[in-house]
């Protein structure tokens, strides 16, 4: 969700007045440094590698920051550009990415000398401040995006400018180097920014074969056996291959030998990365995932050398995938991580998404993404008395047959009233074109350890993509998609409704939508059939009678 932070004015921007004095700064820089020192003593002597940068920019934002426009997590400060760094930031998510330094990447896709200017302008400036953002990651990120920047900072030409933006790469570098890291996270991105200046800078190259070794090592402790992010972020798993694969390649084209550990994560990760993929090559909204980097996988899919098929179930990261012609569902099936979504599901029917977890902002208040991580944010099954029980770990099987693929899925919570189990099985025809789903609620203790009936509310969050309206005698819902195609939803063993809803994966900020809900009581039904059906153009008559929901199976 965006938060809509009111928009801060420095002084008049000038558009020429970010050509100031160079030399002094990057001097002032190069003889405070950091304040830290490293047994590794750095010197760079000039340019090594050019890297891939696999998230290509935007030169109209570049265009908007020249003129002193900066907008980063829903937020813009404008003014002098050079004055950007000693504007009080609206957010701490915006500083963030001020300080990260990933707004060069913008600049370089320019291309254009004035926005060479500006970029090295912005960076004297950035080299004076003394930040409490420069968080360990924010330095990491920022010696990321000076290696991936750094031919195009330094130009074809030789200037004054060369020698002191070493002595400033040289600096951070020594800093990267004394850092600590208390996470794989951390430590993750510590050896990536290492790996990376490396490998664009001449004179760093003894940090290689430390940086590769930890590499190996951090690779697989993020990294699961079936490809997954420890997380079970889908984004997490993006932002990882984004970072990796320019390492892989640049070492290719410098023909050093790829690390084995690092090649078979790779191998590892592109089929994970297209089981979590809907039919629009986004990602899902699943355990803290939001807006997709649609420019990054479009890249990552013409570096994809493997071409391995998605994973159909992956038991270590806890996901599982159904697909069959234009139809496509994935379900959670593992722990919870950020997210409370046990057997949450989304599904797609070719490049439009039906049903959609409303996913995590961007940028936001933490109560928003404290609500965006709640069970009722997710397309499954919320119990009365159980929403903060202790959650174990769900376990779910694929089985195939002629007539399509089933998923059967469990997972028990433990709460005060006792314990309960939730069985969800959803089945897809061969066809994609018929969604059926069983949802069970039963005590997973001995019959009397739950007293009393059990309440129970299933979601499905529909994407804004497409639009839903309940029929009069509220006995089905109608779903139109962008295309003018047509589903339709009908359940047993509750009450449905259509209700409101919000996405909040898009990176625009929060979209209103719409949900079907289904209530229910285990003292009138312990068990609810829903079915998902396209209507073909030769069906019936839309007051014809529909088939009731049930497995076929």
């Amino acid at each position: 969700m965006r938060d809509h932070w009111a928009t801060q004015h420095l002084e008049a921007p000038t558009y020429f007045q970010v050509l100031s004095s160079h030399g002094a700064t990057l001097k002032h820089w190069a003889s405070h440094g950091f304040g830290l020192r490293t047994p590794q003593r750095i010197s760079i002597s000039g340019l090594g590698t050019r890297l891939l940068a696999l998230k290509p920019g935007d030169p109209t934002l570049a265009q908007d920051m020249a003129r002193g426009k900066f907008s980063f997590a829903g937020a813009t400060v404008s003014g002098r550009p050079v004055d950007v760094f000693d504007a009080t930031p609206p957010s701490p998510q915006w500083a963030t990415a001020l300080h990260n330094l990933s707004w060069l990447q913008h600049f370089v896709t320019g291309g254009h000398e004035l926005h060479r200017i500006v970029a090295r302008s912005l960076i004297l400036k950035w080299a004076e401040q003394r930040s409490g953002f420069r968080t360990p990651m924010v330095c990491f990120q920022a010696l990321v995006s000076l290696a991936n920047a750094a031919h195009f900072l330094v130009g074809p030409l030789s200037s004054a400018y060369e020698k002191s933006f070493y002595e400033l790469v040289e600096n951070l570098i020594h800093r990267v180097l004394a850092m600590r890291p208390s996470t794989h996270g951390g430590n993750f991105w510590q050896v990536v920014a290492l790996q990376y200046a490396s490998l664009a800078f001449r004179g760093s190259e003894s940090l290689r074969d430390q940086a590769n070794a930890r590499l190996c090592t951090v690779i697989d402790q993020i990294i699961l056996p079936d490809g997954g992010h420890v997380s079970r972020n889908p984004q997490a798993l993006l932002e990882v291959l984004l970072a990796v694969i320019p390492i892989r390649d640049a070492m290719a084209a410098k023909r050093e030998a790829v690390p084995k550990a690092l090649g078979a994560a790779i191998e590892r990760m592109f089929p994970m990365l297209r089981m979590l993929s809907h039919g629009d090559r986004g990602l899902g909204n699943f355990q803290g995932a939001g807006a997709t980097e649609m420019a990054g996988i479009k890249t990552l899919v013409e570096h994809d050398t493997i071409a391995g098929r998605p994973l159909l179930c992956a038991p270590h990261s806890g996901y599982c995938r159904l697909s069959h012609r234009a139809g496509l569902l994935i379900m959670d099936t593992g722990v919870p991580g950020e997210c409370n979504s046990p057997l949450a599901i989304e599904f797609s029917d070719g490049p439009h998404r039906i049903f959609s977890n409303c996913g995590m902002p961007s940028s936001a208040t933490e109560d928003w993404r404290k609500a965006a991580a709640d069970i009722a944010a997710h397309n499954t099954v919320e119990i009365a008395s159980f929403e903060s029980g202790v959650k174990s770990s769900p376990a779910a099987e694929v089985i195939a047959s002629p007539q399509g693929s089933l998923i059967n899925g469990t997972n028990e919570i433990s709460g005060r009233p006792g314990k309960v189990s939730h069985q969800r099985s959803i089945f897809l025809s061969q066809t994609g074109n018929d969604l059926r789903g069983e949802d069970r609620i039963s005590s997973a203790g001995s019959p009397n350890t739950l007293s009393g009936q059990l309440d129970f509310t299933i979601r499905f969050h529909l994407h804004p993509g497409v639009k839903a309206t309940l029929t009069r005698k509220e006995s089905r819902i109608v779903i139109m998609l962008p295309n003018k195609a047509a589903w339709q939803f009908n359940a047993r063993g509750g009450t449905m409704s259509l209700e409101e809803s919000v996405f909040m994966g898009d990176a625009l900020g929060p979209r209103k939508t719409q949900q079907i809900v289904i209530r229910g009581s285990t003292e009138t039904a312990d068990e609810v059939n829903w079915a998902l059906r396209r209507v073909e153009k030769s069906a019936a008559a839309p007051n014809d009678r529909m088939e009731m929901p049930q497995l076929p199976f």
